[in-house]
């Protein structure tokens, strides 16, 4: 039976983020800490009563809203006003017949109760001009009762409704549940004084996992049943169904592990006219899996991304420290492997599968804390640089040599499975440059059930063999792969040399990270636009048109930064109006290529 484990997989950029293990850390470890505190600061974690299951509070709604506005019309046209018209549309469809005595220039907050006890379970907090205004503007839709301890009861008998107001200043605190408002009133009062940020928030998944314990023991398997029979209808090999089950199964599994394991997420956000940024941080429970992984980790500045290329559209860089999952790493891929083998009677294939193995965990014995990627697709498809320190560089380059040979017979089960076949393949060194050897890897796909147009593409993209280049040197190894590999592993070695643009010092980084530049414990930098232009050079290749646009380069992009200290793991969004306004000429370009 499969371990219940998650694999913390904190390379934790999008598909790369922490996993979570359900197994409990039976010691402690010296807190150590990945980085300094990141700007806006998140919510203060409350105790919050029991029934309270999130909160969220803006600041400033209108300016919030307006500045929202501003950057996504940016991408798309967007309507002036559209997010506050929303707002005002809801208050005359509740029955106000003025709706300006709600006022979006001071802060509004809501409250998040257990669902199962309150049927209505939210809390609202907004700004008025006047408890009189209020209570006038909501007739006659609404009937009001005489006030009981401050609080006012409003009503529409025909429809069965009640509302429950409570005023605090220039403040309404209003629910459909009096006990609710009891609850909820100090916790949301304190709340909307507090912070910096146009917007936070706080959800308590331990509060939720207590309200909906019994859906969420049941719910795994539903999951599992609903996705294999949706993969089901489509037209899958057996091979191919194995392994879209077993993924199936890991993924829902390790998700609800996550969730298990995670006390709270708290949220916050400020935006203005040059950038929208977003974090989000997740707290542990104590004496989880989780809670040790983040106590283990430590601040060590970012070295290899330096050696990433400035002109790839998705670049990539985390310093961890994993060794509590290394075997994790182990035991999940022995049993990917058993699942691709065990209906294969080759015993020599089954003997290549337990040879394998062993070289992986030396592998993964060697492995340093830090890795770095990048990636981009251009006219000579697609270019890929992996680096990743070591700790042993003559076994380190002996340990993939091996498995590039037993690779090769496992490429031809896994071909059967893919719907490819892999010819022969060789392993050669091609040179030295700047005394550093470097490694060449080369196999030839055939690909004799692939659809015509997939065939076109993957030749576009890879060529008529598939390349791969290595080097070891400074306690790092760095992979490519494409076309033209063995120049980009030359240049990531002038790079690693100082020569050459470092992919940290680049226009596009620096414009994407801002402030977050700099120490970072993790980061992901994506530009859209450019991804935009590699859809546009794909498609081209492919159709054999070309009349493509060219974008203009990309001068700023998505990041994406993480931090940790042993209280809680923080991701950072920012979104730079520049890189938005990319997106827009990119949008306009390719609908302007598809009329």
């Amino acid at each position: 039976m499969r371990s219940n484990r998650t694999y913390l997989l904190l390379a934790m950029a999008l598909t790369l983020s922490i996993g979570a293990c359900t197994k409990k850390s039976d010691d402690t470890e010296k807190s150590k800490t990945m980085g300094p505190a990141m700007v806006s600061p998140l919510p203060v974690s409350q105790d919050l009563p029991a029934e309270v299951m999130g909160l969220l509070v803006i600041k400033t709604p209108a300016a919030t809203f307006a500045q929202m506005e501003k950057l996504s019309g940016l991408v798309g046209p967007v309507p002036p006003g559209a997010l506050n018209g929303l707002v005002f549309q809801g208050l005359l469809q509740l029955g106000f017949k003025d709706t300006s005595v709600v006022d979006l220039q001071e802060p509004a907050g809501l409250l998040l109760a257990n669902p199962k006890n309150f049927p209505m379970p939210v809390l609202l907090a907004l700004s008025v001009s006047s408890k009189e205004k209020l209570l006038a503007a909501m007739q006659p839709a609404w009937q009001l009762k005489d006030p009981t301890d401050g609080v006012h009861q409003l009503s529409q008998p025909t429809r069965n409704l009640s509302v429950y107001l409570k005023f605090s200043g220039k403040t309404v605190f209003a629910a459909m549940d009096a006990k609710l408002l009891e609850i909820g009133m100090p916790v949301l009062a304190k709340s909307l004084s507090a912070g910096n940020a146009n917007l936070q928030a706080s959800l308590r998944v331990d509060h939720l996992r207590r309200v909906y314990q019994a859906e969420l023991t049941a719910m795994p398997q539903m999951l599992k049943q609903q996705a294999k029979r949706g993969m089901n209808q489509g037209v899958i090999k057996p091979g191919q169904k194995k392994i879209i089950d077993w993924v199936l199964d890991l993924s829902i599994d390790k998700m609800f592990a996550f969730v298990e394991q995670t006390q709270e997420v708290n949220i916050s956000a400020n935006i203005n006219a040059d950038v929208a940024q977003f974090q989000m941080g997740l707290r542990p429970e104590q004496d989880s899996f989780f809670a040790k992984f983040l106590a283990a980790q430590k601040h060590q500045p970012l070295k290899l991304a330096a050696l990433m290329p400035s002109d790839h559209f998705l670049v990539m860089g985390v310093n961890v420290q994993w060794d509590l999952v290394k075997q994790d790493f182990l035991d999940l891929t022995d049993e990917m492997m058993k699942i691709l083998l065990d209906d294969s009677n080759e015993s020599e294939m089954k003997a290549t599968i337990k040879e394998f193995i062993p070289l992986l965990k030396e592998f993964y014995a060697i492995l340093g804390d830090e890795i770095a990627v990048a990636e981009n697709i251009s006219d000579q498809g697609i270019e890929l640089i992996e680096a990743f320190a070591i700790t042993d560089e003559k076994r380190a380059r002996e340990i993939f040599t091996k498995m590039f040979e037993k690779s090769l017979a496992l490429l031809e089960k896994v071909g059967d499975v893919i719907g490819m076949k892999f010819g022969p393949g060789g392993m050669k060194e091609i040179g030295q440059h700047r005394g550093i050897s470097i490694l060449s890897f080369s196999f030839s796909p055939e690909m004799p059930s692939l659809d015509p147009a997939q065939a076109k593409m993957f030749k576009f993209m890879y060529g008529e063999q598939m390349k791969m280049y290595l080097a070891f040197f400074d306690k790092q190894a760095v992979l490519t792969m494409g076309k033209n590999g063995e120049q980009l592993i030359k240049d990531a070695i002038d790079r690693a040399r100082g020569k050459g643009q470092p992919f940290t010092v680049g226009q596009a980084y620096a414009g994407a990270a801002g402030p977050l530049a700099k120490d970072t414990g993790g980061f992901l930098f994506m530009s859209i636009s450019q991804m935009m232009q590699l859809g546009i050079t794909m498609g081209a290749a492919v159709t054999g048109k070309d009349n493509s646009p060219t974008l203009p380069k990309s001068e700023s992009g998505l990041f994406w930064g993480f931090r940790s200290t042993p209280e809680q793991v923080v991701t950072t969004l920012r979104m730079p109006a520049a890189h938005l306004r990319e997106i827009g000429q990119g949008v306009k370009a390719i609908t302007a290529l598809n009329q």
